[in-house]
């Protein structure tokens, strides 16, 4: 797969060319989509994933912002979103990342990755929120 680079990200959040050339726009002129990443300083998984998961979200055209439950006022400016999802947040993974669009303001969740994956299936898992958006 080649990659063409960034367009304006209010034409298109990625473009790629496959051997075959074909190409594939996953696009939007209204989004502006950004992973938010709930964890804890104390998760040795959040950690890890720290080490690629805000490259590997920038690099497919979304924005990153990482909250940290101990962090009372990110966590405060964020939770709203954290609690649409999970309002008891029992059933979310460490770390939680959900896909939104307009995350201050009126949010709107698009999808969600859970737990620790290695960076290629965190890369995969991500795109496929992004297709589900297609």
């Amino acid at each position: 797969m080649i990659d063409l680079g960034y367009c304006d990200r209010s034409l298109a959040l990625k473009k790629r060319l496959d051997a075959s050339a074909d190409i594939t726009v996953w696009s939007d002129s209204t989004m502006e989509l950004t992973v938010v990443k709930f964890s804890s300083e104390d998760c040795g998984l959040c950690h890890k994933m720290s080490f690629y998961d805000q490259k590997v979200a920038e690099e497919l055209g979304l924005k990153f912002v990482d909250v940290k439950m101990q962090d009372t006022a990110t966590y405060r400016k964020y939770r709203k979103i954290l609690l649409a999802q999970y309002p008891d947040k029992a059933e979310m993974g460490w770390p939680t990342y959900l896909v939104c669009d307009a995350p201050e303001g009126d949010f709107k969740i698009v999808g969600e990755v859970k737990g620790a994956h290695p960076k290629g299936e965190f890369r995969g898992k991500l795109q496929e929120v992004l297709a589900t958006m297609n």
